[in-house]
């Protein structure tokens, strides 16, 4: 472009070319929530979003704003959430780990005794001896099975490992999205479905990672319940995405 900025018609990004500094900015601000929602509920789709195709936010009085401020609370919230909770996840595996040499170091005989503990000919417990299925009393499942391989179990490290992806998922949300937010730099285009491509591998999961959580918080019955939701929901996004197929197959249905 012989080293020369792009050259936008005011009506593509009418945000970007407008003369409040406070509209343009509240406007700029409400777009990564608007995004987020097409995301959520990819009801109102459309080619273009250019022009009057989303009003812009002119005063503090408007509702937006209030779901401007729920939207960056909320990942706010949850961002320094994670990480304080992985800081704290690993500083309690560094103290005892730490114990756990001193004890070595100081008594070994302690610590051998200590290690051995299960092959003392004591009677286990009845969730340790099943056969590696979750115990009645918890929705966790035994560390190990009969044939000491290691199970998955929710306990701090798997926790951890949840917050970890949480955070991966909100980072290739949130980078992914900032070169076309117009937060840096203005773009060509107020709203386009084609740029939520990327950010929503981190979307998606974000939502498995939520919904891992909520099914091992839930009994059996509750269980089959949100398994039937997340499969409707399921169904409801491929019927979706199915629809909105048939609107790209020529520019009359497009402009429809």
């Amino acid at each position: 472009m012989g080293k020369q900025a792009p050259d936008f018609s005011p009506s593509d990004n009418p945000a970007a070319n407008c003369e409040s500094s406070l509209t343009r900015l509240l406007t700029l601000l409400y777009l990564p929530a608007f995004n987020f929602w097409l995301l959520l509920s990819p009801r109102t789709l459309s080619f273009d979003w250019s022009m009057d195709s989303i009003p812009l936010v002119e005063s503090l009085l408007d509702p937006r704003c209030a779901i401007t401020v729920m939207f960056y609370g909320f990942l706010t919230f949850l961002g320094v959430y994670c990480l304080t909770r992985c800081f704290l996840c690993v500083e309690t595996s560094i103290e005892d780990h730490t114990g756990d040499e001193t004890v070595r170091k100081e008594n070994p005989s302690v610590a051998h005794r200590k290690d051995h503990a299960p092959k003392n000919g004591k009677k286990q417990t009845r969730s340790t001896e099943s056969s590696g299925g979750p115990s009645k009393d918890t929705n966790s499942y035994p560390p190990y099975q009969n044939n000491n391989l290691p199970m998955r179990s929710f306990n701090v490290t798997y926790r951890n490992n949840l917050l970890q992806a949480a955070l991966i998922a909100l980072t290739i949300v949130m980078f992914s999205f900032l070169p076309a937010s117009n937060l840096f730099f203005y773009v060509g285009f107020v709203v386009a479905e084609r740029i939520l491509y990327i950010p929503s591998v981190g979307f998606c999961l974000l939502i498995a990672i939520g919904a891992d959580i909520i099914w091992r918080a839930c009994n059996e019955d509750q269980q089959r319940l949100f398994t039937g939701l997340l499969v409707c929901v399921f169904i409801l996004s491929v019927a979706r995405t199915v629809q909105r197929n048939w609107d790209w197959q020529n520019e009359e249905t497009l402009y429809r």
